[in-house]
């Protein structure tokens, strides 16, 4: 591909949300969209969401598990370390529904 693609940063919040954690970075990272920047926001979890975040290290740019003031504090935590083109927050994914950096990318950068 000649042209460079945006880069797209997708900030996670989570707090004791392991039952749907893992599937939600699975289903960012499964887009294998080539420049991406990946931020898991975790507000200091008692579950497993540390480890589950552990896990998947290598493929995250930023993430952090400490106390914060809720969602939308932990959003903003996370796109003021976030350098892309444009980005979005991402709960856990909806199968009816799926998000898609290739779409954010088709929709932003036409």
């Amino acid at each position: 591909m000649s042209e460079k693609l945006p880069k797209i940063s997708i900030v996670t919040p989570c707090y004791n949300q392991a039952e749907f954690l893992e599937s939600t970075i699975q289903s960012v990272l499964s887009q294998n969209y080539p420049n991406l920047e990946y931020i898991i926001i975790d507000g200091g979890s008692t579950d497993r969401s540390v480890e589950i975040i552990k896990k998947y290290t290598l493929y995250l740019y930023y993430w952090c598990s400490e106390s914060d003031r809720g969602q939308y504090h932990a959003i903003n935590k996370g796109f003021a370390h976030s350098t892309g083109d444009t980005g979005k927050r991402i709960w856990r994914p909806n199968p009816e529904r799926p998000e898609s950096c290739r779409q954010i990318q088709e929709y932003k950068f036409p």
